[in-house]
């Protein structure tokens, strides 16, 4: 069973999740991966529409879904919300300002919630991938001066691991935050990148 829904605009979260209630009575996990990358300028160069575009996403997209799946894991008498972030949630650098400054906001917004559903046995944590061969950052790489391949090479010097990530690398570092068998872990940002964050 799936649901369509725009995480940038609340009446469409707010439904899917009370439909989700009707359908399937109850939840136990929610995984805020909704995201965008947004234009690759400087502070001094973004518009206010570019920079409004991802957090409408990136960011009122975690804090809608969070709002509305926060009753139902209460109902649930808890369960566990993973948001993806981003190494560029950690570290500063010279490329995608508003998606870094987004992700930012995410990783902060997480230790908040871990410390506020705490009481409520919920656990929230973030995810930070570094450079995973999504179809976008494939796509991405291909439109790069050399393509995909020259991208590939430049992109894996910089993770110490020597190469780059797939999704199943994230996917299986979400499914051990979102298990039962991380019930003591709440407010913990988990890297998935090679060791990038590591230098």
């Amino acid at each position: 069973m799936g649901y369509v829904l725009d995480v940038s605009k609340e009446a469409s979260v707010e439904d899917t999740f009370s439909n989700i209630k009707h359908d399937i009575g109850k939840l136990d996990i929610l995984i805020n991966c909704a995201g965008i990358t947004g234009t690759d300028k400087t502070t001094d160069q973004l518009t206010e529409e570019e920079w409004d575009q991802v957090f409408a996403v990136d960011v009122k997209g975690v804090f809608f879904c969070t709002k509305h799946a926060v009753p139902l894991l209460r109902e649930n008498g808890g369960g566990s919300i993973v948001n993806f972030s981003s190494i560029l949630g950690l570290v500063g650098t010279d490329e995608l300002t508003p998606y870094a400054a987004a992700k930012g906001a995410v990783t902060n917004m997480t230790r908040q919630d871990a410390i506020s559903f705490g009481k409520d046995h919920i656990r929230v944590n973030s995810v930070h991938p570094g450079t995973i061969l999504t179809p976008l950052v494939k796509k991405l790489g291909a439109e790069t001066e050399g393509g995909l391949e020259a991208y590939t090479a430049k992109m894996s010097e910089r993770h110490p691991i020597g190469y780059l990530g797939e999704p199943v690398d994230v996917a299986n570092a979400v499914l051990f935050l979102a298990s039962d068998e991380v019930r003591f872990i709440t407010g913990a940002a988990l890297t998935v990148d090679g060791g990038y964050t590591a230098r």
